[in-house]
């Protein structure tokens, strides 16, 4: 209610800046740091000014447990004390046992799940970035010790955030190791990474074994958990898929082993944004979008590739190479195809999946108000439901009508941003 300070808002990007009217700064130049606000962005899909004045940007749809990490880096015990100081952009290095600090640069969500699996299970401290803002923001908030950068990415691509990361630490004398991530491994795609200022260069599908070598190289006195790549299992050659298997099993079964039960985090998001990026190609080709319908296409090979969905990753390659050739008429010729291999990839997944899904993990009793500014009600209510189970009082604004107090006693009006505002 009224002149209860909130300790943190999450602000829906559509309502940040509109009509002139920036509300992160407004918010900043009011209050400070207090409260901290998260912004929240569809598929990571626009670029904001306004990211500046954010502690954190999340791209939605949500997950909760990054939503749970993000509210704790930022409210610790979630009594509201003193917001945690920006680092300086250096690198880091680790401490003597300590979990390494890995930054993930990726758009795609399944990329997204199979990295941060693969990496915890290598024992390493995660954070996902699904853009070059929310990169810039997370290497300007703390040092990090090895980052991976997608190299295709909307908005911004992984070449440009490369380059904006080496501005930024040219003054401190120190270098964070920049590993590219891409399905493309010409000679000549290696050498763009390297010219652009990365250091190393990993091929997709992703490979558990792959990232502990790259941790290895680049991260001084990093040691492997025991048994965690390259074992015995690993080492075995697998059985050759047969031609109408829709999944690798090969890939699939390396996914089995390296992330266990937790494989279905890296499945859901593939069936849940599968269907929004046949859509985006098939609106893409109707529009004349030639570009729009590479990044799908692109998007496509690349999840489908890490989950072994091999025939779709294949038809997804091919498209996107008649675009980037002029050859519009024959991608789109193989739209409906990519459909149909989908739905046998679909099918196959569902019966990978794990039933159930882990109960988020009961927080220490927690009083902090926060504060969610969304259109969408199945949003709000999904950041609701997150953050009272984590023990949060939770007040939400629909639309520029609506006005909250940040501290007490001043009060910030929101205006404008969403519909009937």
């Amino acid at each position: 209610g009224h002149g209860t300070p909130y300790a943190l808002i999450i602000l829906d990007t559509a309502f940040a800046r509109q009509d002139g009217l920036d509300l992160p700064a407004s918010i900043r130049a009011a209050h400070g740091n207090a409260p901290r606000l998260i912004l929240t962005n569809r598929y990571a899909s626009e670029q904001v000014p306004a990211a500046a004045q954010a502690d954190a940007c999340l791209a939605k749809p949500l997950r909760r447990d990054r939503l749970r990490d993000a509210i704790a880096a930022l409210l610790g015990d979630g009594t509201g004390a003193s917001p945690r100081p920006a680092a300086s952009p250096v690198a880091g290095g680790t401490a003597a046992g300590g979990a390494p600090r890995i930054l993930v640069v990726e758009d795609n969500r399944t990329n997204q799940a199979i990295a941060e699996d693969m990496l915890n299970v290598l024992h390493c401290r995660v954070e996902i970035a699904s853009g070059g803002q929310e990169a810039l923001l997370a290497f300007k908030r703390e040092p990090w010790d090895l980052i991976f950068m997608d190299c295709n990415m909307p908005e911004m691509d992984g070449y440009q955030v490369t380059a904006a990361l080496r501005a930024l630490e040219a003054e401190s004398g120190r270098r964070t190791p920049i590993v590219a991530m891409t399905a493309n491994t010409q000679s000549s795609d290696v050498e763009k990474c390297l010219a652009s200022g990365m250091d190393d260069h990993l091929a997709k599908p992703l490979m558990l074994d792959s990232l502990g070598a790259r941790l290895r190289r680049w991260i001084p006195g990093y040691a492997e958990p025991s048994g965690a790549s390259g074992g015995p299992a690993e080492a075995r050659a697998a059985p050759s898929p047969r031609p109408d298997e829709p999944l690798d099993p090969a890939v699939l079964g390396k996914l089995r082993e390296a992330l266990g039960s937790a494989i279905g985090q890296a499945i859901q998001p593939f069936l849940e944004d599968m269907p929004r990026y046949l859509e985006e190609m098939e609106q893409a080709a109707a529009s004349a979008e030639n570009e729009r319908l590479r990044c799908a296409a692109h998007a496509i090979k690349g999840a489908a590739g890490n989950l072994g969905a091999r025939h779709l990753a294949a038809v997804a390659r091919d498209i996107e190479a008649f675009v980037e050739t002029g050859q519009i008429d024959a991608a789109c010729q193989l739209l409906s195809r990519a459909r149909g291999e989908y739905t046998v990839v679909q099918q196959a997944l569902r019966g990978e999946l794990k039933a159930g899904t882990p109960p988020l993990e009961e927080d220490a009793e927690q009083d902090a108000l926060v504060l969610v500014v969304d259109d969408d009600r199945s949003t709000r209510s999904a950041l609701r439901y997150a953050l009272q189970r984590g023990g949060f009082r939770v007040e939400e604004a629909v639309d520029g009508m609506e006005r909250t107090t940040a501290t007490t006693p001043p009060t910030i009006s929101f205006t404008g941003g969403f519909p009937g505002s």
